[in-house]
């Protein structure tokens, strides 16, 4: 009996815990982020934070991260820390810090298609490529992340 009211102690704890899911679509218009079904509204400069973070899974440091987001533009790291702030106010602790990564299940579709991509599925690479530019960026490590993936659609497509 003690066993049973133990496992049910355990599984009512697993199931209060909240389920994180990130979804963005980069290719609608406008531009969604959505977490366990809510859609959250983020600033232009927000989004790229998000995507740069997918992007690199394993993390950024902050100074990184400043480089990848604004490269030579004179914007101190305590405008890249406040944000950050910002961002979590609306995304919660999705975004882990002194190594910025994002902590949960995502499904994005750019990810999907440079997944896509790489495996050499033609077909969807058909249906997810809009042509151009998806991200509208600032952001010198996304214009070049999707230069280089423009490039490699059009040669796979050739």
């Amino acid at each position: 009996m003690a066993v049973t009211q133990c496992a049910e102690i355990i599984a009512q704890k697993l199931y209060a815990q909240p389920f994180n899911h990130l979804t963005i679509h980069a290719f609608s218009v406008p531009q969604k982020i959505i977490i366990n079904d809510q859609s959250i509204l983020l600033t232009p400069r927000q989004f790229e934070i998000i995507c740069i973070l997918i992007l690199n899974p394993m993390g950024l440091t902050l100074k990184l991260l400043h480089i990848y987001l604004y490269s030579d533009e004179q914007i101190s790291l305590n405008t890249l820390k406040s944000e950050i702030s910002y961002l979590k106010n609306k995304v919660g602790e999705l975004i882990c810090a002194r190594t910025y990564q994002i902590q949960t299940e995502i499904h994005a579709d750019f990810k999907e298609l440079e997944e896509a991509v790489d495996a050499d599925y033609l077909d969807t690479v058909k249906q997810l490529y809009q042509g151009g530019s998806f991200i509208k960026t600032k952001s010198p490590f996304l214009n070049n992340w999707q230069q280089i993936l423009s490039l490699r659609i059009n040669n796979l497509l050739i």
